[in-house]
């Protein structure tokens, strides 16, 4: 079994560590591992570095987990549950504002440069500065779906 937690994603490096084949799991992990490789996407500054870690863990432990609960109350689960998804839709909408302020201080989320944190937040989407939406800009549709035309996808 390539990874114990029996999810996707998973990776086996066939030139890894001394030459030998090396299994990485779960998003955030394989991204540091690719940027340490590969030298790109994150700094060598370790203040800087920490900074890109920072908002990368934010990725994978607020974001990923609330938008995908989100989703999976206002689409899949059975209604009413309304308290479920007015928790995880204020969730959404506290991380979209966290963005925006972090957006509006620095051009990218790890700081001046682009790196794994915008990699991970924007599924890949390179551009200079992009702004998630605010509490403002989104609307909820009758189905209670919050639906924005710009921010992360």
């Amino acid at each position: 079994m390539l990874n114990p937690n029996k999810k996707i994603p998973v990776i086996v490096d066939h030139d890894g560590p001394g030459g030998k084949s090396y299994t990485v799991f779960e998003s955030g992990a394989i991204l540091m591992y690719l940027a340490e490789k590969s030298g790109k996407f994150m700094p060598k500054d370790m203040a800087k570095k920490y900074e890109v870690i920072q908002w990368l863990m934010i990725q994978v432990s607020g974001i990923g987990p609330a938008f995908g609960n989100f989703t999976h109350f206002n689409l899949f689960a059975p209604k009413p549950n309304d308290y479920s998804l007015s928790r995880y839709k204020t969730e959404l909408l506290r991380l979209y504002e966290l963005l925006n302020r972090r957006l509006g201080e620095v051009k990218y989320l790890g700081g001046n440069e682009y790196s794994i944190a915008d990699m991970a937040t924007f599924r890949g989407r390179a551009s200079t500065r992009r702004r998630a939406p605010s509490s403002k800009r989104c609307r909820t549709s009758s189905a209670g779906s919050t639906t924005s035309r710009r921010g992360p996808r």
